[in-house]
């Protein structure tokens, strides 16, 4: 079995009316019950109004996640990762196309798949390298397995932005995701020997059965202390 160790220094899960460890904690338990409140949008006051005026939804979900796991003057390494990231204003340049409207070009720079990191870099004047991913179905793990690779060669901290929302309606036949915004941050460094410290491992004679439920939601309640550990394709994230 191959294994690599880190450690979680702050880690931040958001989606509308859940924020606190004891929201996540409610909703996990009973999540028929617990009502989400669909036109609630993460508070993102730290950015200037005039620009918070062109984030989407789900751009608002991944920033407020991401500035709770960042310290004044930090500057770690980001990796922003999400299966369709902004699929809406996507569709919505589909659609102009079809009807053979004009399009708008700041439209199209905030619809491409590595908008929300460039946009958080700026806004919160990052000096650090950034890089977006688009994992496949299975998981995220190329995301984690990147991290870890920068912290072997040098990197002190890694942020990584995991966000997600419900695609929109021409694609829910073919893919299923989640109905609203939802968006985790995990900040990690190299293990200094914690007792806290997670490993990454893998074992090539397992046999892996696909997630039933979506892999985000999974590591929320995997970060969030609610499972000892967490699938990611053929690799597990344990405690």
């Amino acid at each position: 079995m191959a294994a690599l160790n880190f450690k979680v220094d702050r880690y931040f899960a958001w989606a509308p009316g859940i924020e606190t460890q004891e929201d996540w904690q409610c909703y996990f338990t009973d999540p028929a019950n617990f009502v989400i409140a669909d036109d609630h949008k993460a508070n993102v006051a730290f950015i200037p109004a005039m620009k918070r005026r062109r984030l989407s939804v789900l751009a608002r979900a991944a920033f407020y996640a991401a500035d709770k796991c960042l310290e004044p003057g930090e500057q770690p390494s980001t990796i922003f990762s999400s299966m369709y990231g902004e699929s809406q204003r996507t569709y919505d340049i589909l659609s102009d196309i079809v009807a053979r409207e004009d399009l708008s070009p700041m439209a199209f720079s905030l619809s491409v798949h590595n908008a929300i990191s460039g946009q958080f870099s700026i806004l919160q004047g990052l000096k650090s390298p950034t890089i977006a991913v688009a994992p496949g179905k299975e998981s995220y793990l190329g995301s984690f397995a990147d991290a870890i690779g920068q912290l072997h060669e040098g990197t002190e901290q890694v942020l990584l932005v995991f966000y997600e929302e419900a695609v929109p309606e021409f694609y829910q036949q073919y893919i299923s995701t989640s109905p609203y915004p939802v968006a985790l941050a995990v900040k990690i460094s190299l293990n200094d020997h914690d007792d806290m410290a997670l490993t990454l491992s893998y074992d090539g004679n397992s046999m892996h059965e696909p997630e039933t439920d979506m892999p985000l939601m999974n590591m929320i309640r995997f970060f969030s202390g609610l499972t000892s550990d967490c699938s990611l394709g053929p690799w597990k994230l344990s405690n």
